[in-house]
């Protein structure tokens, strides 16, 4: 209760069902590189053995910025101001079925902007079984526009004299 007022919500409460499948996400490509397509392939099989054949699967494919700060540098900066924005984008999603192998393929090609940095593309897949029962998994890689960055390390000071000479160490 608050004060005088009180709030009530019901809800149902079903039975735990063990599962009785998995879905997994893989991708021809071992690596996915910036500017080459990928081809990821959804399968769901029963946990019994078996697969899903014709059934209903729903996918997405979005990407996230990453910043990309490796360990060995934690004085220098590798991304340009304003990179560190986590929202995700949808790059394309829809539905289809399974095909006879339990199978459903789904290509993209991480293309991004250079100057937006790395980026984190994530594959998702639910498929839903004859009972209802609805189970995902999902695959996701960073990828990277560039074989290098250049790193800055921030001057100690922001505010010199004219004539001072500013020393920015720089590694790649």
């Amino acid at each position: 209760e608050l004060g005088e007022r009180a709030l009530t919500r019901r809800f149902h409460v079903e039975e735990y069902r063990v599962p009785t499948f998995a879905v997994s996400i893989d991708a021809d490509e071992a690596a996915w590189k910036y500017g080459q397509p990928v081809h990821a392939g959804v399968a769901a099989r029963y946990l019994h053995g078996g697969n899903l054949g014709g059934r209903e699967v729903t996918y997405s494919v979005s990407r996230t910025p990453v910043r990309f700060a490796p360990g060995n540098f934690p004085r220098f900066v590798f991304t340009s101001e304003g990179q560190d924005a986590a929202s995700s984008t949808m790059l394309s999603h829809g539905k289809g079925r399974l095909d006879g192998e339990g199978r459903l393929g789904v290509a993209f090609t991480p293309d991004h902007a250079a100057r937006a940095g790395a980026m984190r593309y994530v594959v998702d897949a639910s498929v839903t079984d004859v009972d209802r029962q609805v189970y995902a998994g999902r695959s996701a890689q960073t990828v990277h526009p560039a074989a290098f960055y250049l790193g800055v390390a921030p001057p100690a000071e922001r505010v010199l004299s004219a004539g001072d000479t500013l020393e920015v160490p720089v590694v790649a």
